[in-house]
């Protein structure tokens, strides 16, 4: 209930989401170019941060991962090189970069890698059966 005003405010962006679960979020955005969408990310990270600090919250940087996806056959000359880290400003921490994540991140309890592949979250369920 507490973050409804900042999921109603991030309701009205455009080719960006913020999806949240208890204290879990991401922000996901989806342009023609890697650098659209970067900035898309960076812009709408600086918004939810902004709305945080007014409300006496804030994120933890320690815990920011960032993941982009392309299409396997992209050519790189009509998106744009890959991006090695996304830098912004946090109201509290000042500024902040994090590091694309070149391993499976985990969401929700989910592990997704940059192929959209399901083969090491398959398999680590597996292990753990």
């Amino acid at each position: 209930m507490y973050t409804a005003n900042l999921l109603e405010m991030t309701s009205k962006w455009s080719l960006r989401d913020l999806t949240m679960y208890v204290d879990d979020g991401a922000v996901y955005a989806t342009s023609a170019t890697i650098k659209g969408a970067m900035d898309s990310v960076t812009e709408g990270y600086t918004q939810v941060l902004g709305w945080l600090y007014w409300n006496g919250l804030t994120a933890d940087p320690d815990k920011c991962e960032l993941m982009t996806f392309t299409h396997s056959r992209t050519d790189p000359r009509k998106t744009g090189q890959p991006v090695l880290r996304l830098d912004y400003t946090d109201p509290i921490h000042g500024p902040q970069h994090v590091n694309v994540s070149k391993e499976p991140i985990r969401y929700l309890g989910l592990y997704i890698d940059q192929k959209l592949n399901w083969r090491y979250h398959a398999q680590l369920m597996a292990n753990r059966g």
